[in-house]
């Protein structure tokens, strides 16, 4: 884990120069569109699990956990009150 940014931050530049030797005239548009969308969900995708653990790491998940558990504890009880209640 110590030098994981460095090592990420290396991998991104072999693919970005990977990138910038295949492409070929007349895709650039569709080639660069491409490069984009592929960076706007590897960011969206990974930005929702990096917080997550962040949160786990600094506490956070005891805040989130007790509003979780009166959340599925008041679904339950409706689903139940549908299946086992008399009205």
């Amino acid at each position: 884990m110590r030098y994981h940014n460095f090592a990420a931050f290396v991998f991104w530049i072999i693919g970005f120069l990977a990138f910038v030797m295949s492409l070929k005239k007349g895709f650039y548009r569709y080639q660069f569109r491409q490069f984009g969308w592929t960076h706007c969900t590897i960011i969206l995708g990974n930005y929702g699990m990096i917080a997550g653990i962040y949160n786990n790491y600094t506490g956070q998940i005891w805040m989130a956990f007790p509003a979780l558990l009166v959340i599925v504890n008041d679904s339950f009880a409706y689903f139940s009150g549908i299946i086992f209640g008399r009205t």
